[in-house]
């Protein structure tokens, strides 16, 4: 059997050690206190423990060399090392101890071959485990982004949330259908005239909403008949009107292929499938002189007037939102956050917000079109009329289709040039033309034909357009608490983007009950914390030791703390802020 010193096996030196030495473990140190009038003592215990005595029962084999030499070698051995060292001994591999020699032992000396003698080491009470030697990686910190609807993830003590953004979109109120219209509570898609019956001198047109019949019909032939091209309409009820019709009237219907649609006294009919079949018929009466016109209106409501242009699928913005927490996704169980920008920003119909940061990015504008300036431009072949936009409006070059364009009583088309929309059908639509310095919208309209009639029945229909330069606010930040365990986050509006920040951290297990006292390995600057002790680490760092045993740095004037921490029996959180970027644990695991 053999022992290690600094380095060094007595099997090099000729040292064997006899016998399996006999194992001491340190009295605990605690100072008793006696209290008259209560039994027993009163123990002030502390938890640490005195040096122990290790002896080891040795013979020296000296038949090769002669004695004195081989006792000189093994006095070089054991009293060249000053202070502690690293003893270990072959009986225990699995720890080891720091020990001094004081020196002094009497060397038996047999026929000058051989020696015995008792080698006494003053040891630290400690057995360090030669597992607690091996350095831990702690993780390091790490950001996960979640978007969607509403998002969930797990969350642990030490993750915050550094980002929770949306994107602000307008809203409208289409009432079922994909664009706004002109038309009071109604909608109704109605092409040229598609067909006729053949011999009869009479014409019906239609123009947006309106059919208009002109002719006398053959008193030959009884029935005439005329009818829409199709248009398509998806299962559902609906209300059939006619509005503003002249004195002689035809017989006007509602058709889906052939077939009459019934519809009761308020017009209200049901489809039972979609149809891409919807016609409106005409019968003329034979003989009879026709100057007809009138407004058909395909609705979803029932309307009892038709009001053209009044802002019929208004558009919402935001002047706020709440961010729900739960970890049931139940909105009773969540912790909400109320955001609300009123105040520096009123209304906003486009942009985004970091609720965490309290960056607040406009990018939308709200105008109201009765309010800007209209002139109507008469030689083309679709007149229209053009209003002068803000200049806080976005350039849209030749493509009017970049700037995003939401309005209540028009749709706006995308990808469309000026001089297109002026030689093209757009009836009850509109584009922005922005080629030009002026930044002008144009609409098509063919129910007016002067600027000063058309500016007043545009008061109330909102705009909304892309901004030149966004405008950016400051918010109150919130800070969103993370819940441990399972986390759902949603928003009162809009889809959510959230990182989640896990710092460097982890969990070290102590598989004694005795505390250790660790070196610290750091990368970084800031705050690292164990088991709720901190060192501050005050200036940016590489590879930088924190001996948290002898309570020394490699350069004591970048840490400040006020306890340098332990790792207890069983598990130790250890946790760096965002800016400790690496950390290895030498535990310095020990026991008795």
């Amino acid at each position: 059997m053999s022992i290690t010193w600094n380095g060094v096996s007595s099997d090099t030196i000729g040292v064997i050690v006899e016998r399996i030495p006999n194992r001491y473990v340190p009295t605990r140190r605690f100072s008793p206190q006696q209290v008259a009038g209560r039994n027993g003592n009163i123990l002030l215990v502390d938890k640490s423990f005195p040096n122990v005595e290790q002896e080891y029962e040795v013979y020296l084999s000296a038949e090769a060399q002669g004695l004195p030499s081989v006792a000189r070698a093994c006095a070089e051995w054991l009293m060249g090392p000053t202070g502690y060292c690293r003893l270990q001994d072959s009986y225990d591999t699995t720890v080891y101890r720091e020990a001094f020699l004081m020196g002094g032992y009497d060397l038996e000396n047999i026929l000058n071959k051989f020696g015995r003698c008792t080698i006494t080491f003053s040891c630290k009470p400690q057995k360090y485990l030669l597992t607690g030697d091996t350095p831990i990686s702690i993780p390091a910190g790490f950001t996960t982004t979640y978007t969607g609807s509403s998002v969930q993830f797990d969350g642990i003590t030490s993750a915050s949330i550094t980002s929770l953004s949306t994107t602000i979109t307008p809203t409208q109120d289409l009432h079922g259908y994909s664009n706004p219209w002109p038309a009071g509570g109604g909608k109704n898609i109605l092409p040229d005239i598609s067909r006729n019956s053949s011999g009869h001198d009479v014409s019906v047109s239609f123009v947006g909403n309106t059919a208009t019949l002109n002719g006398l019909a053959s008193s030959s032939g009884g029935r005439n008949v005329f009818r829409s091209g199709y248009f398509s309409l998806s299962a559902g009820t609906y209300y059939f009107k006619k509005f503003n019709e002249s004195t002689v009237k035809p017989t006007v219907y509602l058709q889906n292929g052939t077939s009459i649609v019934s519809a009761d006294a308020n017009g209200m009919f049901t489809l039972s499938a979609d149809t891409a079949k919807m016609n409106i018929g005409l019968n003329v009466t034979s003989g009879t002189d026709y100057n007809y016109t009138g407004t058909f209106l395909v609705s979803r409501e029932n309307v009892s007037e038709y009001s053209p242009y009044s802002n019929i699928c208004p558009i919402s913005g935001l002047t706020g939102l709440s961010v729900y927490v739960s970890p049931t996704q139940d909105p009773d169980d969540a912790t909400v956050y109320n955001v609300d920008w009123t105040t520096q920003a009123g209304t906003v119909y486009g942009g985004t917000v970091d609720v965490v940061t309290g960056v607040l990015t406009v990018d939308r504008a709200s105008v109201d079109l009765g309010s800007i300036s209209w002139t109507y431009q008469s030689g083309y072949t679709y007149p229209y009329f053009q209003g002068t936009m803000p200049t806080d409006c976005a350039s849209g070059s030749d493509a009017p289709g970049q700037v995003s364009l939401v309005c209540s009583a028009y749709a706006s088309i995308p990808n469309i040039t000026a001089s297109s929309f002026r030689t093209e059908n757009h009836n009850s639509q509109c584009c922005l033309n922005s080629a030009v310095v002026a930044k002008r919208l144009l609409v098509q309209n063919s129910a007016y034909t002067d600027a000063v009639t058309f500016k007043t029945a545009m008061d109330g229909v909102q705009l909304v357009y892309d901004l030149e330069t966004p405008l950016s606010y400051q918010l109150t930040p919130q800070e969103i608490g993370v819940l441990t365990g399972t986390n759902h986050v949603w928003l009162s509006d809009g889809d959510v983007s959230l990182t989640v920040t896990t710092p460097l951290g982890g969990i070290v297990t102590n598989p004694t009950p005795f505390d250790a006292r660790p070196l610290l390995t750091v990368t970084g600057e800031g705050e690292l914390t164990v088991n709720g002790k901190t060192i501050q680490i005050l200036e940016a760092v590489s590879s930088f030791k924190i001996d948290c045993e002898t309570m020394e740095a490699d350069d004591n004037s970048k840490i400040y703390c006020m306890d340098f921490p332990e790792l207890s029996g069983g598990e130790n959180e250890i946790v760096g802020d965002g800016s400790i970027t690496a950390l290895t644990v030498t535990p310095r695991w020990w026991t008795l």
